[in-house]
């Protein structure tokens, strides 16, 4: 998903596809830290900021639809996806709407995942929101 609307915005914008002044070194890097060689939980967190494509989104309430997502589960599990929105219950965020694939859609799809303290539930504190943005 990234690399297409990356490739869609040199499109656009007119430019060679190019992801900034990467050469092919800092492109194997930054997937190797996207998918989280080495253990990094943070993983495209990592991968975009070290990279200079963006940042970290700290306020739950700044994020948006189209931010990418690192989350982990109590289970030990963990998922990147794009951000669709919060889940709320009398106006407190309890969970996330996301987009990707998972078996549970058969594929691509719209998911749902809440918040607890165990189990399969997210885990908060281990949720990664990052903003990629053109330079």
């Amino acid at each position: 998903v990234f690399l297409r609307a990356w490739e869609r915005w040199c499109r656009d914008a007119e430019r060679p596809f190019r992801i900034l002044d990467l050469e092919v070194d800092d492109v194997r890097r930054l997937q190797r830290q996207w998918f989280g060689v080495g253990g990094d939980r943070k993983t495209l967190l990592t991968a975009v900021t070290k990279s200079g494509l963006g940042r970290r989104i700290t306020s739950w309430e700044e994020a948006r639809e189209g931010d990418f997502v690192q989350l982990w589960r109590h289970s030990g599990s963990g998922h990147s996806c794009i951000f669709l929105g919060w889940v709320r219950e009398a106006g407190a965020i309890r969970g996330l709407r996301y987009w990707s694939t998972q078996s549970s859609t058969n594929g691509i799809g719209a998911n749902e995942e809440r918040f607890g303290e165990s189990g399969s539930t997210v885990k908060p504190d281990e949720l990664y929101l990052v903003r990629v943005a053109r330079p």
